[in-house]
């Protein structure tokens, strides 16, 4: 007896179904760390080219992070990751993802972001503080290969469109990109890409809080992760010549 199907365009479908490449969401992290920035320098191996800058590299300090050897008093743990989603897009390129945030640990010191995506779209965080740290953002570095290395921090160029390996712009103008759906693009016109990770500064208008920092990661084909320090110091405007804020918080 010859067994038929009820419905004779069931065996088709299956045919389809198993000849349509199956999709994947890839797996990336952003592993962050915050420090001071005089520990951070005396991490830097300039390997001697004391003066360019993109050659240091900062293996100890990437250790003692992995490792987690570093004292907990060396790192600054009141800083915030947190995913951007702006209003509009007119790049084409962003994608809206769910991240899980893992704060820091004693065992395990870099603050984690880690999510599930498109390779080739984009996604864009923001690291900021609620509290009151008159500090800024004087250094970077980014682990992109096994390597950890410092990034020159500087403004972008009056004329014409050369990209900067870190970009620092006035906060309020990064507010207005990411309101206005310009962020992908301004991004992508004046910030190096590592591996599809861009950085970028917005400079804090009120000096009494830190800069805010913005990651975007062109997520790539296949599955990464990445590890960013970041090194900050108080603002010297805000401090006298003692090293004391000058009696801005009311110091005796």
């Amino acid at each position: 007896m010859q067994w038929r199907w009820r419905h004779p365009w069931i065996p088709g479908m299956l045919l389809w179904l198993l000849s349509v490449p199956t999709v994947w969401a890839t797996p990336y992290q952003l592993q962050i760390a915050h420090v001071e920035e005089k520990l951070f320098l005396r991490y830097v191996e300039t390997g001697g080219n004391l003066f360019h800058a993109s050659r240091h590299v900062l293996p100890q300090l990437q250790e003692a992070l992995d490792q987690a050897t570093l004292p907990s008093a060396a790192l600054l743990p009141d800083r915030e990751v947190r995913p951007i989603n702006p209003d509009k897009d007119r790049s084409g390129q962003f994608e809206a993802v769910t991240v899980r945030l893992a704060p820091p640990q004693p065992s395990n010191p870099w603050m984690v972001a880690a999510w599930e995506g498109t390779a080739g779209k984009t996604v864009i965080f923001q690291i900021s503080s609620q509290q009151v740290h008159y500090q800024e953002l004087v250094e970077v570095a980014v682990d992109t290969d096994g390597v950890l290395r410092r990034l020159p921090v500087s403004g972008v160029p009056l004329f014409g469109r050369r990209k900067v390996p870190i970009p620092d712009f006035a906060s309020t103008y990064i507010r207005y990109t990411l309101e206005s759906g310009l962020f992908v693009t301004k991004m992508a016109q004046y910030a190096e890409s590592f591996d599809g990770l861009s950085v970028s500064i917005g400079r804090n208008h009120n000096l009494y809080y830190p800069d805010f920092v913005y990651f975007m990661v062109q997520m790539p084909a296949e599955a990464k992760t990445y590890k960013v320090v970041l090194a900050w110091r108080d603002r010297e405007t805000l401090r006298d010549g003692n090293g004391n804020d000058g009696g801005a918080f009311g110091n005796n």
